[in-house]
């Protein structure tokens, strides 16, 4: 059940580039908006959610380019956000519960490709599905309050959502509409930290009529820097569901990326992160390529958006120095996912995490998980239960030696970590919360 404070609610509970530059802020704006209305393959460490999730077949250990390949992949959904179910209302008209469809704004980061923008696009999907309108604004693109205010106002909003306490949150300082919080990861991790930040999240969280965490770790920091909160955050993991390319060629993915796959067994290591320090995707670099040195069938794969641009460079500069690393060309959300299935393991080397939805992801296709032992992938990572843990990148290499070398090991990691993902993180009951507590925001 999901929980806030002390009582219970009554329903279950439980990260393609835009097509063209847009040089302008109204143009970038817009180009945004649009991308995160109809994007059908968004970021990779972000969740879709198709229908009812399909079984995946066991991760092969090491492919071999002759002989043998990636398994055929079962047929899946390939709808990311299914319309409204028989008996749900259509956008504009009563929700299920017979309370007044509202016209509500979405406030989130919505670059492509990140974890906050298919968060909005999965809850806005949820919104709708119950006859709300939903609106996703990008923060990025607004300077101040007073903007969003106007905006508000002139679009004629009853209510606004905005996820990142810090991010989205700033813009709806003084908010004249009522509003909920959706805890962003980095907000209560990183920018609580800041002094003048901290200041601006405890003002908007106290005109909060709820806030939803996706851990209760996360909900217990917030609550930690500001206990009158308590009983407004809600715990809300995140719902997962994958939907793996069928017509994915692995072979030419290889070849794209530098790798070759004529002359024995690759291992590949995914680690998937848009790229930014705080991800620290660079971690594991010097530690990965000794290691390939003495073992030339291991690699390590760092795909994801480049979202800070300078730091990209560094990446890229510091990879062409190591060999057995790679910087891999973007790939869209289905084709990610058919990759992922075919690699020995799939990688999180963050500094800080809210939820990894790669991770979830990868538990989903039941590809085991290598995870740095940080307090968000540890919320969903049990040591050598339903995936490994790292503190150091030695360690790294010592799991990933003796992962290879268990396949009884691997087997009962994926099975629990499947089981663990279709506990704790579904869909529909992400859904069903998400429906319940707007219904706060009425009045």
């Amino acid at each position: 059940m999901l929980s806030s404070g002390g009582f219970e609610l009554p329903f279950p509970g439980h990260g393609p580039s835009v097509s063209s530059l847009c040089r302008t802020n109204e143009g970038t704006r817009r180009c945004l908006e649009a991308w995160a209305g109809t994007q059908t393959s968004a970021r990779y460490a972000g969740a879709l959610c198709p229908g009812a999730p399909a079984k995946a077949g066991p991760s092969p250990h090491g492919l071999v380019a002759q002989g043998s390949g990636p398994r055929p992949l079962r047929p899946r959904s390939a709808a990311p956000f299914p319309g409204p179910r028989a008996g749900e209302a259509a956008a504009g008209g009563a929700d299920r519960s017979g309370a007044a469809a509202m016209r509500l704004l979405l406030l989130a980061c919505l670059r492509a490709q990140t974890g906050n923008a298919t968060t909005a696009a999965r809850i806005r999907n949820h919104l709708h599905a119950a006859g709300h309108i939903c609106v996703l604004k990008d923060a990025f693109m607004y300077e101040s309050a007073a903007e969003i205010a106007n905006l508000t106002s002139s679009d004629k909003f009853d209510a606004a959502l905005a996820i990142h306490l810090y991010k989205g949150g700033r813009l709806l300082q003084g908010s004249r509409i009522p509003f909920g919080i959706i805890f962003g990861g980095t907000d209560v991790n990183e920018d609580i930290k800041c002094k003048e930040k901290r200041q601006v999240m405890g003002a908007v969280l106290e005109r909060a009529r709820f806030a939803v965490a996706f851990t209760v770790e996360m909900k217990e920091l917030a609550a930690a820097e500001w206990p009158d909160a308590r009983k407004k955050i809600y715990v809300q993991s995140q719902g997962i569901n994958t939907t793996p390319s069928e017509t994915f060629d692995w072979y030419r993915f290889l070849q794209n990326a530098g790798i070759p796959a004529d002359s024995g067994p690759v291992h590949l290591f995914l680690l998937v992160c848009g790229l930014r320090r705080v991800k620290d995707p660079l971690y594991l670099v010097e530690a990965f390529s000794e290691w390939h040195r003495k073992d030339p069938s291991v690699h390590l794969g760092i795909i994801g958006p480049a979202v800070d641009p300078l730091f990209t460079s560094e990446v890229k500069e510091r990879v062409k120095r190591a060999p057995g690393v790679h910087v891999l060309q973007e790939l869209p959300q289905q084709e990610l996912h058919a990759a992922l299935r075919s690699c020995l393991a799939l990688v999180n080397s963050s500094i800080s995490e809210g939820m990894s939805a790669a991770i979830l992801e990868a538990m989903d296709l039941e590809i085991p998980v290598l995870a740095r032992n940080i307090p968000g992938n540890a919320a969903i990572v049990k040591h050598k239960e339903t995936g490994l843990l790292f503190s150091t990148p030695q360690e790294f290499v010592a799991l990933s030696k003796g992962l290879m070398n268990d396949p009884i090991l691997e087997k009962e990691i994926v099975s629990r970590a499947k089981e663990y993902v279709e506990k704790h993180h579904s869909w529909e009951g992400e859904r069903k919360t998400y429906q319940s507590l707007v219904q706060r925001l009425q009045g």
